[in-house]
């Protein structure tokens, strides 16, 4: 499948992005397309394909401080990663060894310490239009 998708991007002339919460589910997903697909993440083999992350990470954690003028993300806006989702980060760690560089220290500290956030924390126009010229960043 993440050929094919590829393979429908290239004859588009589009370039891949994903966007994900910020949570190990999301981030092994990407991993997954990056690696080509899980049996390629999970062996390490293949060609890794052009997929750029626009999940949430730590631009998003600083863009949400900035817009409320607080210097950590709200603890109402966070969910804590129960022990199951915390072993599935460690899996993640290891099957993802550039997911720091990936999504910023300040993110993958959030999810070192027990917790999550997930899109549907930011809602409104203000995140789609941050989204917007992201994407357009992505596409430029």
């Amino acid at each position: 499948m993440a050929r094919t998708v590829h393979a429908h991007a290239e004859a588009l002339g589009a370039r891949l992005a994903f966007f994900g919460d910020l949570d190990p589910q999301a981030l092994h997903s990407f991993a997954a397309l990056r690696a080509g697909g899980r049996r390629a993440l999970l062996r390490g083999t293949g060609k890794p394909l052009p997929v750029t992350w626009l999940g949430l990470d730590s631009r998003w954690l600083e863009w949400i401080c900035r817009g409320l003028n607080v210097d950590d993300v709200p603890v109402g806006m966070t969910i804590r990663l129960g022990w199951l989702d915390q072993e599935y980060w460690q899996l993640v760690k290891r099957l993802v060894p550039d997911v720091r560089r990936l999504i910023g220290a300040r993110a993958y500290n959030m999810l070192d310490r027990g917790t999550k956030l997930e899109v549907d924390a930011l809602r409104g126009r203000p995140f789609l239009e941050e989204l917007g010229k992201r994407l357009a960043g992505v596409h430029a």
